[in-house]
């Protein structure tokens, strides 16, 4: 089926949501009061249900509301197994009701979804193998199935196995691409965004911006600016030759991978991703603050419309995006789930995401008409920025430290726990306030980092108390006010004057276009001098203090922004604190780990420095000489890696870290039962040994047509092995089963398939599975004798041979050395597929024996 001739919204925006994380249990009273005019008013035209049971009156508000359902066939744990009657019967209900797009499978490349928890080595096979069964009886019913969503990264490829296990013709039915795309922190043009290509530099001003935002997280997750940068600038520098999978609109792979093996385009729908607040997956972008995944969000679904002035209009093929999640708790949900995730939470200050209020206000527009010619690329943003989201681990005290950092202008500053480890960044404001929030009882030490400055070791903090420490920058350093109530666009500099300083500095003032110099002038007996200009054009303007001592690091330089309403004030002043080339490096990291004798324990630096020793027969470790900063001790154990990471110190003080690793067990031997077994004619062949968890083992069966299993757990088993089955298979401990089958005795069967198609009519296509070049013949009463070889369609496989387009009417078709023919009746608007196929009969039950291991 054509991609325009699948079903869409009226309405269709793009725009979709994810309803709840499990089965809605509101009253549809609410439904139809409530959500179904706040859908409208979102411009959501589709909604993805993660559970079909119990659905059918909501899916019927929904499709008189306009809007699309996507349904998820619900099956905890699905794999292995094809969907059961129950399941296809709900299949049925939901077509009857108005529902096309079904969703049949969920990550099965998860071992979450296999009812064993674990992957089998042959696992890509069997879903496609159960897969098709699946789609064929879907298909079948009326509806649209899905292909199910995977990793790209996990290396499956169902669309490849399925025409690897002959399965290629129900892959040309109206089939569609499931996907799930999180945005995780990452814009919605990752990965052609400036950061990824080419490592653009995070600029202070957006970093202060989201520093300063409101809300539970931290936008750096305590990393300073030049952190970013550099991390930026690695990143950029290793993956240059790296493609990435990721990103919110990179379906561009899959949708040629479709043209490539199916020969079309079909839709792709995201039943899953979106942006939610607190994602902070990529460090080289900010968390996700909820002004960021108002920005993203509101950004994706302009693109979704094509009304994004940013980037070009999403792909005809990429018919919706279903965000999570709608709400969850509000919604009455079966299943919980994150309600910071949800748009609609009693949990949010106004009990929506910023996000809600800015898409009812923005102008609806439905999807854009594909065009013939390629549309022409929107040009990329100019800005590097990207918005993103995470939340930091919660801190669980209500302490704070607070203060001000003399000439401390946007330094960096690092408070560590003396108790535990903790180790917290932040940024001084302009005006050098600072203050570390929401923090336990305990001994704390902290430091001016970037530029260097004066410390503070061992101060106290009881539960809800606030404690002020005030810092300095070592040298000369500067203060950033404003003054909404003096005259606007004036800029008001001063200096406080030092001992050495005879005269009064001078200041070079430079904008984009020019430059000045201001003479300061030293007022009355204060040590301090000042100058004044304005009022200036509201932007930003690089401040130089000039003829400062020789004894001085050197000329000191500031960049203002100055606004067009406020005043701002620059005070440049010296603090002359201890020597600071010498910073102690008298911390000590030590530890033990339980059972993990003569265990490697790893520290490393926040330079990526490593240092290993081995425990001694206690377990004790020791990591002498450390300077102050941020560490990671990692113990590698024999069956798992544990690490503490972000541990802070002073380099005065000793921090006690503490390992457990569990103890070791002498595994005893399971009790073994075996399986050996002989299939006459199915030599070369596969034989598979299922047990009744889901996990399969193969073997190849012999020349001489034996194969054998050993090692295997007691329990309840099936076989198949080669043509021939053995269901129910019990091995006890201890015994080793033989199961001998009978000589299987060969038969041709044919089967017959026509249907109708607008697409090639009158076309007949025979396969002769496992025969190449055997001579085909079809007799009819318009068309004749015609003989073929098999082989011949070379685009259908080995086996296979095509005649026509031939008229309506009667036809036999009759292969060479096969005992059986086929005879069928083709209307005007029909195609058959003719299928021989020589399967192998059991002349009777197969043999059973136990015999002693």
């Amino acid at each position: 089926m054509h991609i325009h001739l699948f079903p869409r919204p009226s309405a269709d925006t793009g725009i979709g949501l994810h309803w709840c994380a499990g089965r809605s249990q509101l009253p549809i009273q609410q439904v139809r009061a409530f959500w179904i005019p706040e859908l409208r008013a979102l411009g959501a035209a589709w909604i993805k249900l993660n559970d079909h049971r119990e659905c059918l009156p909501l899916v019927e508000e929904l499709l008189a509301a306009g809007i699309q359902p996507i349904v998820r066939i619900y099956r905890p744990a699905p794999n292995p197994g094809p969907l059961n009657d129950e399941e296809l019967a709900a299949v049925g209900g939901l077509v009857r009701a108005g529902v096309r797009y079904i969703e049949i499978s969920h990550r099965p490349d998860l071992p979450a979804q296999w009812r064993n928890g674990v992957l089998p080595p042959d696992a890509q096979a069997l879903v496609a193998r159960h897969l098709a069964q699946d789609l064929a009886e879907v298909l079948a019913r009326g509806a649209l199935p899905a292909l199910p969503a995977v990793d790209p990264a996990s290396g499956w490829d169902l669309i490849t196995e399925l025409i690897r296990l002959g399965k290629r013709d129900v892959l040309q039915g109206p089939i569609w691409q499931a996907i799930h795309n999180p945005g995780h922190n990452r814009p919605p043009d990752y990965p052609a965004d400036a950061v990824h290509r080419e490592g653009a530099p995070l600029t202070q001003s957006y970093y202060l911006a989201l520093a300063d935002e409101e809300w539970e997280g931290d936008a750096w997750q305590g990393r300073s600016l030049a952190e970013v940068n550099r991390l930026r600038r690695r990143t950029f520098a290793s993956q240059q030759t790296r493609e990435e999978s990721g990103g919110f609109f990179n379906f561009a792979p899959l949708h040629a991978r479709h043209r490539e093996l199916l020969g079309r385009a079909i839709p792709i729908l995201s039943t899953s991703g979106g942006y939610v607040v607190g994602a902070a997956d990529d460090s080289r972008y900010p968390a996700l603050t909820p002004s960021l995944h108002l920005a993203y969000t509101l950004e994706a679904c302009r693109t979704l419309m094509g009304s994004s002035t940013r980037f070009a209009p999403a792909p005809d093929y990429f018919f919706c995006a279903s965000f999570w999640l709608l709400a969850n708790q509000l919604l009455d949900s079966s299943r919980p789930a994150r309600e910071n995730d949800a748009w609609y939470s009693p949990d949010h200050p106004n009990g929506v995401l910023p996000i809600v209020p800015v898409l009812q206000a923005e102008s609806k527009c439905p999807r854009y008409t594909p065009q013939v010619a390629s549309a022409e690329p929107a040009s990329s943003a100019q800005s590097g920025e990207s918005l993103i989201a995470f939340t930091a681990a919660a801190l669980e005290g209500k302490g704070l430290i607070t203060g001000k950092v003399r000439g401390g202008a946007s330094v960096d500053l690092r408070l560590v726990s003396l108790d535990s480890g903790l180790t917290l960044q932040t940024i001084a404001r302009s005006n050098g306030d600072y203050r570390f929030v929401d923090l336990p009882a305990g001994r704390y030490s902290l430091w001016v980092e970037e530029p260097p400055g004066s410390r503070r070791g061992d101060v106290g903090l009881e539960d809800d108390q606030t404690v002020a420490v005030d810092l300095a920058v070592q040298g000369w350093g500067y203060e950033i006010t404003e003054a909404a109530d003096g005259p606007g666009g004036m800029l008001q500099c001063s200096v406080a004057l030092t001992a050495d300083m005879a005269a009064a500095p001078s200041l070079r003032l430079r904008w984009v276009g020019g430059e000045r110099v201001l003479a300061m002038v030293r007022s009355g007996k204060e040590r301090m001098a000042r100058c004044s200009a304005g009022p200036l054009e509201a932007g930003v303007y690089d401040v130089q203090l000039l003829g400062i001592p020789d004894s001085s690091p050197g000329d000191l330089r500031a960049t203002i922004p100055v606004g067009r309403t406020t005043e701002t004030h620059i005070h440049f002043v010296h603090s002359r604190l201890p020597d600071q080339s010498n910073a102690p490096r008298a911390s000590v990291i030590e530890g033990r780990v339980s059972n993990g004798e003569t265990t490697q324990v790893t520290l490393q630096n926040a330079d990526g420095r490593r240092r290993s020793v081995t425990t001694d027969p206690r377990g004790r470790f020791r990591f002498p000489g450390l300077a102050a900063g941020s560490y990671t001790v990692s113990v590698a154990g024999a069956e798992q890696n544990l690490s503490r990471t972000r541990l802070g110190v002073d380099g005065e003080h000793y921090l006690l870290v503490g390992f457990d690793l569990p103890s070791p067990v002498e595994p005893t031997p399971p009790p073994r039962a075996g399986l050996q077994g002989k299939a006459p004619g199915q030599a070369g062949r596969t034989a598979i040994l299922t047990s009744a968890d889901g996990l399969s083992l193969t073997r190849r069966i012999d020349d001489d047509a034996t194969f054998c299993f050993e090692h295997l757990a007691p329990g309840q088993y099936d076989l198949v092995a080669g043509g021939v089955q053995a269901a129910g298979l019990r091995l006890n401990a201890g015994e080793c089963l033989r199961v001998n089958f009978p000589p299987a005795n060969p038969q041709w069967q044919v089967n017959v398939r026509s249907r109708a198609t607008l697409r090639r009519p009158g076309l007949v296509r025979v396969q002769v599975l496992g025969r190449k070049g055997l001579s085909v013949t079809l007799r009819g009463e318009s068309a004749g004798k015609q003989m073929r070889p098999t082989g011949s369609a070379l685009e259908y496989g080995p086996f296979a041979v095509e005649f026509g387009p031939l008229d309506p009417g009667s036809y036999t078709v009759a292969v060479e050395g096969v005992d059986v023919t086929a005879a069928f009746t083709l209307d005007s608007t029909d195609a058959a597929v003719i299928t021989f196929q020589r399967d192998g009969a059991l002349s009777g039950s197969p043999h059973l024996e136990y015999q002693p291991v």
